[in-house]
Order: structure tokens, then C-alpha cells, then sequence
């Protein structure tokens, strides 16, 4: 969606949406919308952004992957499976797991098989229908809601892990997600974020879809500003970017995935190349 394509009062200028510094420098325009770089954490964001409804009428109508589900999860089972087995290191036990953006509900699937008590949230109502009529069996009655994570009805200190993978990209405010999280998560709960690296200008995929672009400096200042402790980085594969039938791509992926292992194993999850993304976990005292 271009720019021009929203009215002036439905966007709003920010400063930095992490840090709230206001020196930044312009890095390009994507669909019109000038892209970011805050001059204190690094953090890369879209301003001006548009408003809530115009982002709930996107994820309401604009997801034609809604007639493929199995072509839309086939290729994550990777990153539900290195997402989980990160949480099951991470964490000493299982209890109450809220996804966040459930989707179509694949990851609470394989979480439920670990022995998580699952919950979701998936606002595009025709996700929900599949996501709940799919964990009939396995989430209680009330589980699974279709509502964003800002409007949901949950009790606070309800939770054990919190779980975002690939959606803190795409909300408004980082920070006020990070602190309904921790108001959420019982003590020693963690948040799970998988996020994507930036690899080159324009591959943002700029508003309503991402409107932040994270960088390790700006992720570590959004844990350590909303209270989480013992930051931790896992691998979090590639499985995004493995297309069938599609030789290149799949080569190209697979050394990707060769030089993302490797840079994380040498340098403890300080690093990690373009396109491979992160996994960062970190825990409410």
C-alpha cells in the first residue's frame, strides 16, 4: 500500500518508537514512506505511520496465502520447530504459552506437543476460524482469540512464555507490547521474539505490513528498557526464504543457513548474517 493511498489524518509522525530520541537520518522511501534510522539505538522505523484502523483493515482483507494454508506453513516448520526447541532450553519447565499472530495455529501445535498449555491470538478472522477449529482438541474453550494483543481480554501473571515470531515487526509500538508482556508473564516467564535482519535498502516491505526494521542495538535497548533479564540469542533458521520447486532459491537458502550457523556458533548469538533471522529470548525477574 502506497502513501498516497492513505489520508493525511489517518498517519501520525514519531520520534523513535524504541528510544524516543528524536535525531535520525533518512534512509530511503519505500511505497512512498520515508524510512528511518534512529541516531541513538539504531533503530530503523517508518514515519510517518499509519493509523490502527488503516493496519486492522490490512490484516482484516490483504492476505491472499488465506486459500493455501498448507503452502503458507509448509515452509515454517522449520522455524516452529527451532522456536520451540529454543523455548525448551530456555526454560526449566512447561506451562501457559500465548502466541502472538498465532496464524493458522502451527506453532501452538507443536508447542501442545512439548506439553504447553496453549493460548492464542490471531486478528485476520478467517486465520482464526482455521487456527481455532484446528486446536479444538488441544486449547481450552476460550484459548484462542481472534483480537490483536493490545485488545485481548488476559489476566495478568497468566503466562510462561510469550511468543511473537515475526510479528514484532509489524506493530505500532514495540515498547507498549514488551510492557503488557511483562505484566502478563508470571515471574520467570520469557518473551520470544523471532525477528528478521535487514539485508539491503528497500527490503523493509514498508507499511501497513513491517514498520519497524530491528538491529541488535535497538532489540537489546527494547529488553533491557521493559525490564527483561538474561537476554539470549538461538538459532532461528531460514525456513522463510526455502522456496519448492525452485532450485536456486533452495541453494541459495541452504548456504545461507550454512553461514548463519556458523556465525552464531562463533560468536555466541552476537551475530548473525543478513536474512538469517534472530531468535531473542529474555525473562521477567
Amino acid at each position: 500500500m502506497k502513501r498516497s493511498n492513505i489520508k493525511d489524518s489517518e498517519l501520525t509522525y514519531i520520534n523513535c518508537p524504541i528510544c524516543n530520541a528524536v535525531k535520525c537520518k533518512l534512509l530511503y522511501e519505500e511505497n512512498e514512506f520515508p524510512v528511518w534510522k534512529c541516531l541513538n539505538c539504531s533503530h530503523i522505523y517508518v514515519s510517518p505511520q499509519p493509523s490502527k484502523a488503516v493496519v486492522f483493515e490490512y490484516y482484516d482483507k490483504d492476505l491472499p496465502e488465506i486459500d493455501n494454508q498448507d503452502a503458507s506453513e509448509s515452509h515454517r516448520q522449520n522455524v516452529y520447530n527451532q522456536t520451540a526447541l529454543a523455548i525448551n532450553k530456555y526454560m526449566q519447565h512447561q506451562g501457559d504459552l500465548l502466541d502472538i499472530g498465532a496464524g493458522f495455529g502451527g506453532f501452538l501445535e507443536r508447542a501442545s506437543v512439548d506439553g504447553w498449555r496453549i493460548h492464542g491470538l490471531e486478528i485476520n478472522r478467517p486465520r482464526y476460524n482455521i487456527c481455532k477449529q484446528r486446536l479444538s482438541s488441544k486449547a481450552n474453550e476460550n484459548a484462542i482469540q481472534c483480537s490483536s494483543f493490545e485488545d485481548a481480554e488476559l489476566d495478568q501473571t497468566s503466562f510462561d512464555a510469550i511468543v511473537l515470531i515475526n510479528v514484532i515487526e509489524h506493530v505500532k509500538n514495540p515498547v507498549s507490547i514488551f510492557e503488557r508482556a511483562y505484566e502478563l508473564l508470571r515471574p520467570g516467564g520469557c518473551i520470544v521474539i523471532r525477528w528478521p535482519q535487514l539485508a539491503f535498502r528497500g527490503s523493509l516491505h514498508v507499511a501497513p505490513e513491517h514498520l519497524h526494521g530491528f538491529t541488535g542495538r535497538s532489540i537489546s535497548t527494547l529488553f533491557n528498557k521493559t525490564g527483561f533479564i538474561n537476554v539470549q540469542e538461538y538459532w532461528a533458521g531460514i525456513g522463510d526464504y526455502k522456496k519448492k520447486n525452485n532450485l536456486t532459491k533452495t541453494l541459495i537458502a541452504n548456504i545461507f543457513n550454512l553461514c548463519g550457523r556458523i556465525s552464531i556458533a562463533c560468536t555466541f548469538g552476537r551475530l548473525q548474517i543478513p536474512f538469517v533471522a534472530r531468535l531473542t529470548i529474555g525473562r521477567k525477574p
